[in-house]
């Protein structure tokens, strides 16, 4: 029986390892097969949508948080890999928004603590996208917060004074430029985005415009620190994969060792589960003629 997890991160964002420790990690937990789905891009050694690296299947993938009615949800994009694509093009243009914002953030967090953090300091801890643990790492060198946690909540958190929003895509233009680059889109995590009472009608809309799955095999119990947003489990996201003829899609969110999410192989998908994706890809690369 093979198994796959099909939602993690590496230093390209917010995780804490590299793609070859990722790709032992996997081995060593039993796991066929991969997606490497960073934050707001691609990962720069993925040159092909699926790859053997070190006897492991990779997927190249990302994912990106879009807005549907009022609503912050992340989108997993799978089989797109970096090149002259409309894809790549979004993400350098996020990457570029997220450096303005962090300077944005740097300046305002120099605002609230006695000493003084400079930019570079923050960009030299990234290996691609910037994105706000490198901030809260360099408060904790710097003896302003005890930890990562103690970061978010003084300084970094969404509802901080120093925290800078980034403008995000609404989810339709983000599926159209998955799929004209004959990649897939599944909803993350759905059981932490969206309430239960509004998730059926929500989840219609993502339908209508394109949805190709849902991560209805979640490791929910990796993020108990978070739980007043768990609103349902993966049976009922099981149900709606059924109501709504969706793929399934799962993963355990690993983040890497020396982070509270060290979880791959937590969540193990059934490798028939993938079969079912890239037959899906290779419907949408003859119809787009990718």
């Amino acid at each position: 029986m093979k198994f796959a997890d099909l939602h993690i991160h590496t230093t390209a964002s917010d995780g804490r390892d590299t793609l070859d420790t990722r790709v032992r990690d996997a081995k060593a937990k039993g796991l066929s097969c991969i997606a490497i789905t960073d934050h707001d891009t691609l990962h720069p050694e993925l040159e092909e949508p699926v790859q053997i690296i070190g006897g492991v299947e990779v997927i190249s993938g990302s994912e990106i948080e879009v807005e549907l009615d009022g609503f912050k949800v992340d989108l997993l994009v799978y089989f797109v890999a970096k090149g002259e694509n409309r894809f790549s093009r979004l993400v350098n243009t996020v990457y570029k928004k997220r450096v303005e914002r962090m300077k944005q953030m740097v300046e305002k967090v120099n605002e609230m603590i006695d000493s003084e953090i400079f930019f570079e300091e923050v960009e030299n801890l990234a290996d691609n996208v910037l994105v706000r643990p490198h901030l809260g790492k360099v408060l904790v060198e710097k003896g302003e917060a005890k930890d990562l946690d103690d970061a978010y909540d003084k300084f970094i958190s969404s509802d901080s004074y120093a925290y800078v929003p980034l403008d995000i895509l609404n989810s339709e233009e983000l599926i159209d430029i998955v799929h004209e680059c004959g990649g897939l889109v599944s909803l993350a995590h759905p059981g932490r985005s969206i309430p239960k009472d509004d998730f059926p009608l929500l989840l219609e809309k993502l339908v209508e415009q394109g949805l190709d799955a849902l991560e209805a095999e979640y490791y929910y119990r990796g993020f108990g620190n978070i739980s007043d947003r768990y609103f349902f489990g993966n049976g009922y996201a099981r149900k709606l994969c059924d109501a709504y003829n969706l793929l399934v899609t799962g993963g355990s969110d690993c983040h890497g060792s020396l982070s509270d999410h060290y979880t791959i192989g937590k969540k193990r998908l059934y490798y028939g589960y993938v079969e079912e994706l890239k037959d899906r890809w290779k419907e949408i690369k003859t119809t787009k003629k990718v």
